[in-house]
């Protein structure tokens, strides 16, 4: 979901951006310690309103399903033009809860990574804009509420860099256009937002900017979801927004899927986001791609210790990019990598196992075994740096789909950008420093954390 824009434009945002005034910190300045908030899986929230008869093996397809329609239809986004039209995949694996307005009224919305715009359902959302089964924003009860104009600098941002001087007053509107069908429109505006924190009272911030849905077709978890959370690296972002607060930090620790029953996942930020000072972790450059994702550089793979030739005729001169997704079970490498790799696992494990079908066809080397877990070679992520190696366990290679039957979960596409999927950060604390420019991974058991 995220936004491309041309490096041109970028900079005369960034240099727009040192003129205008900073919002008020007021009502949080004495957060700088940092605090957290839980993560939602989202199967969790759809099979309690919709469909309790889900099994578990459902829930672990459908989530396959929707990391696949991301990596399908996700990338080589078009650049924008005037009305926002853009392509994105409304799909995510978390959601989170926070509150907009005063008094506030919480929304529950898809947790993007790779997003750049804080979106909600608005109570003026016209028909066929779906009913919820939950309060929806109103603006006109909001006394702290307002609307941006397009010549606002998120709004000429958002818009690909044009000022207009002759409806420059006018409310800035938005127009997104969703993979499979679904498209959002309404207003940017500005209100106070609140985070239900899990490690203290809420946290409060004014003047945070968002798009204010008023009319919405298609296919969406209306019943379910209020909207999308962007947490990307662009200006419109919940984290930018919230950068002088949070000191530009943030972590998140994922709980397996097969460990919910343990309680929800962890986001943090600011002072409790720092995982590069704990010991026994490792930390590399982090890359802001197409001006939103957060990706770092790597060299290569191993497998049980193993590097794996590319092909690549240069293969320490030019190092490749990986995406760090939350919102995509899978982990996507372009073939370079992947082939090699596919190898060298096959041989090992044909060894062991026996060859499996998966009905769903969305994975294709698969293996039998009724144990939760396969045993199943380390395969290395060699990320550019001095001890900068991320080993991934079975558990965060393998996912199992039925009963007697393990995928690996990496899988090749043609992009020349790799993924690393959330099952391979189960269970790492990850945190991103924006101000130092680092990623950090730390093994950790997110069923237990406890930051302090």
């Amino acid at each position: 979901m995220a936004l491309f824009i041309s490096s041109n434009i970028f900079f005369f945002i960034v240099a727009s951006f040192l003129f205008l005034p900073p919002f008020s910190i007021a009502e949080v300045t004495d957060q700088n310690d940092g605090f957290s908030v839980d993560l939602i899986r989202i199967e969790s929230i759809i099979s309690r309103k919709r469909n309790s008869s889900a099994t578990r093996w459902d829930h672990v397809n459908n989530a396959i399903l929707r990391s696949k329609n991301r990596a399908d239809k996700g990338s080589g986004f078009p650049s924008l033009n005037a009305q926002l039209k853009r392509r994105m995949i409304a799909d995510g694996d978390f959601v989170m809860r926070l509150s907009i307005g005063t008094p506030p009224t919480e929304i529950m919305g898809l947790v993007d990574t790779g997003g750049n715009l804080l979106w909600t359902l608005c109570q003026s959302c016209a028909p066929p804009c779906p009913k919820q089964n939950r309060a929806v924003f109103a603006p006109e009860r909001s006394s702290t509420y307002k609307n941006l104009i397009r010549n606002n600098r998120l709004c000429v941002y958002l818009n690909g860099g044009k000022i207009s001087s002759r409806f420059g007053r006018d409310p800035c509107r938005y127009e997104l256009s969703y993979y499979g069908n679904f498209l959002s429109f309404g207003v940017i505006s500005s209100d106070t937002v609140t985070l239900n924190t899990s490690s203290g009272p809420p946290v409060s911030r004014q003047n945070i900017a968002f798009g204010c849905a008023t009319n919405n077709q298609g296919h969406f978890n209306w019943k379910s979801l209020s909207g999308v959370i962007g947490l990307g690296a662009g200006p419109g972002s919940l984290i930018t927004q919230m950068k002088d607060v949070i000191g530009g930090k943030f972590s998140y620790c994922l709980v397996p899927h097969t460990k919910t029953k343990y309680g929800p996942s962890k986001m943090y930020f600011g002072n409790q986001a720092l995982v590069s000072r704990l010991p026994w972790t490792i930390s590399t450059g982090l890359h802001i791609y197409k001006n939103t994702y957060y990706a770092a550089r790597f060299k290569g793979l191993s497998v049980d210790g193993m590097k794996l030739a590319t092909g690549s005729r240069f293969p320490s001169l030019f190092n490749d990019r990986i995406i760090i997704e939350s919102g995509t079970i899978l982990t996507y490498l372009p073939r370079k990598y992947y082939n090699p790799l596919e190898l060298a696992i096959s041989k090992r494990m044909e060894l062991r196992y026996e060859v499996a079908y998966n009905p769903d066809r969305e994975l294709k080397v698969c293996y039998r075994s009724k144990d939760d877990y396969i045993e199943a070679p380390v395969v290395t992520l060699h990320f550019v740096g001095v001890d900068t190696d991320l080993k991934l366990s079975p558990r965060n290679t393998f996912i199992k789909v039925a009963d007697d039957v393990h995928c690996l979960g990496i899988v090749p596409h043609d992009d020349i950008t790799a993924t690393l999927g959330n099952l391979a950060q189960d269970n790492f604390l990850v945190g991103f420093d924006l101000n130092r420019q680092t990623v950090s991974f730390k093994s950790t058991d997110c069923s237990r954390i406890r930051l302090v």
